[in-house]
Order: C-alpha cells, then sequence, then structure tokens
C-alpha cells in the first residue's frame, strides 16, 4: 500500500523519540540588507536557504570534519509557517542519531549563535525538549494531504528513512 504524502510525513516524525530530541522555533527577520545596502525581502525560498545555510553551520559546529567526510548530520524535520503577522519562521524537530548525549542548555546556546550568523537570523529562537507530545500535531497543524509544501523537503533529513 502506498503511502501518501501526509502519512509518510508523519511516519517520519516517530523517527524523532521526545527523549533524545528538540522541539525548536526558528524567528526570521523578514528583511535583511546585503554588503552593498540593497534590501532582501524573505520569502519560502530565501527562508530554506537560509535555514540550509544554519544547518550546515549547526553540523559543522556538531560533527567538525565528519559533517562533510562521512556525511554524518542532525535529522531534521523542517516546517515553515506564516505568522498570523505574516512572518515567516520555521518549526523543527532536530535530533543527533550518533550520540545519546542530551543536554538542552548547551543546544539553546548554540542555536541562538549560529542563528545569528544567518542572513535572516536574529537569535528569536525557543528550544525545547521534544517531550511535549503535542509538538508533532502543533508543527503540522496547517499541512494537510492537499498541501504539504511547508514542509520544506529540501533541508528535510531522517536517517535510516527511505521516501
Amino acid at each position: 500500500m502506498k503511502r501518501t504524502k501526509m502519512e509518510w510525513f508523519r511516519f517520519a516524525t516517530k523517527h524523532f523519540p521526545p527523549d533524545n530530541s528538540y522541539a525548536v522555533t526558528l524567528n526570521l527577520k523578514q528583511l535583511a540588507f546585503t554588503t552593498l545596502g540593497s534590501r532582501v525581502r524573505l520569502c519560502p525560498q530565501s527562508a530554506s536557504q537560509n535555514l540550509r545555510h544554519f544547518l550546515n553551520l549547526i553540523n559543522c559546529q556538531t560533527f567538525g570534519n565528519q559533517f562533510k567526510r562521512k556525511k554524518m548530520r542532525l535529522d531534521c524535520f523542517p516546517v515553515l509557517e506564516w505568522s498570523t503577522a505574516g512572518n515567516l519562521h520555521y518549526h523543527l524537530i532536530l535530533r543527533n542519531t550518533y550520540s545519546e548525549e542530551f543536554n538542552l542548555q548547551a543546544m539553546k546556546i548554540l542555536i541562538k549563535e549560529l542563528s545569528n550568523k544567518t542572513w535572516f537570523g536574529y537569535g528569536d529562537v525557543e528550544v525545547r525538549s521534544h517531550e511535549d507530545h503535542g509538538w508533532v500535531d502543533y508543527i503540522l497543524k496547517a499541512v494537510n494531504d492537499n498541501n504539504t509544501d511547508m514542509i520544506d523537503v529540501d533541508n528535510l533529513n531522517v536517517t535510516g528513512l527511505g521516501a
């Protein structure tokens, strides 16, 4: 039996155990300035590119050279969402499948620091333990079989799970 996209996404979220995953909200600047002074407005494509840069930074910090040599990376389930005020932000589930170490405070500091190093990041982040079982329902609230566009499949990484 073939799964619908929504069934597959719900299945994928089961690979993020609550005791070893982080629930993250990355708020983004809606406008950034280039080095030449021109303005760049945040859109879904630039938000995805910004998240890719952030994930490269955090994977490099977490795994060092193994990030590139052995392709080690954090598992990430990213959902891009529009706020009621019309601002784009990300909800993520992050997990390090290569370590059982879980240090919420260290991850908060690292995410805030690295978020500031991206074009649209400004350190307005919220990081919690994924122990709240309502997190998956919350981040998928606007997603259904007819609208899976908000799941950023370009930045989706779930170890050992095929599409």
